[in-house]
């Protein structure tokens, strides 16, 4: 309070509505503080006033830009594209997986999944030991394929059935022990972990490369001289580009 001759003046504090919560801002929204007020925003992904803020569906304008599929969601939304093609890194295009890597046929074995391209060979492919099939798909910017979980171990079964050389029984994947006797790491120099679908756990000393073996019902892992000559998976890439 403040005296002035007859007059008598309050002082108005200035309260921060939004560091204390008093604010009637939507939750989708920012409070900003101002002197004796306060404003309310809605975030990117909504519109209103900013005391409501309802969610905008990007799909429906030119599809959210997506060269694929745009999927709303609530505050944003995500591209994705078809079986044969993966993600741009700019989040909106779609690079077939067949141009990106182009030095690997036929390319209609391309599947993609988790938005990597993965290749297997056909019959007409060239059958190449574990270092050579290795060093095939390190040319591409990638690795052999590495099955970390069982989702990854699934899409490769279903991929296979599907490909010219489907009725071919085992590949070589990136996984080995060739540096220390049963300590197996993937090609990107990981270690095993908890998940594996090794067939047998009989000692295997003059065995340090690991292939897939599958049948129609199943699919698991073996272990094989290096030098043996197999077709193999690569996986390549995770957002378009080498």
């Amino acid at each position: 309070m403040v005296e002035s001759n007859d007059y008598v003046y309050y002082e108005r504090k200035e309260v921060d509505e939004c560091a204390e919560g008093t604010d009637n801002c939507s939750p989708q929204a920012t409070c900003s503080d101002t002197p004796y007020r306060f404003t309310c925003s809605c975030n990117a992904g909504y519109t209103g006033n900013g005391v409501t803020c309802t969610d905008v569906n990007e799909c429906n304008s030119n599809n959210g830009g997506c060269a694929g599929t745009c999927t709303n969601s609530e505050g944003s939304f995500t591209c994705s594209c078809g079986a044969d093609s993966v993600l741009n890194a700019d989040g909106f295009a779609c690079d077939a997986c067949s141009t990106l890597y182009s030095g690997l046929n036929p390319s209609h074995n391309f599947g993609v999944y988790q938005n990597q391209c993965f290749w297997s060979g056909s019959f007409r492919t060239p059958r190449l030991n574990y270092m050579a099939a290795k060093q095939a798909c390190q040319a591409e910017g990638g690795t052999l394929a590495m099955i970390k979980d069982e989702a990854t171990q699934t899409f490769l079964r279903t991929h296979l059935r599907g490909t010219s050389g489907h009725r071919q029984r085992s590949y070589w994947i990136g996984l080995d022990d060739r540096d220390a006797e049963g300590t197996f790491l993937w090609n990107d120099g990981t270690e095993l972990g908890e998940y594996d679908e090794f067939r047998s756990d009989a000692p295997n000393r003059a065995r340090d490369c690991v292939t897939l073996w599958r049948t129609r019902r199943v699919a698991r892992w073996d272990i094989m001289d290096c030098s043996v000559l197999k077709p193999y998976i690569c996986q390549l890439g995770g957002n378009g580009s080498k």
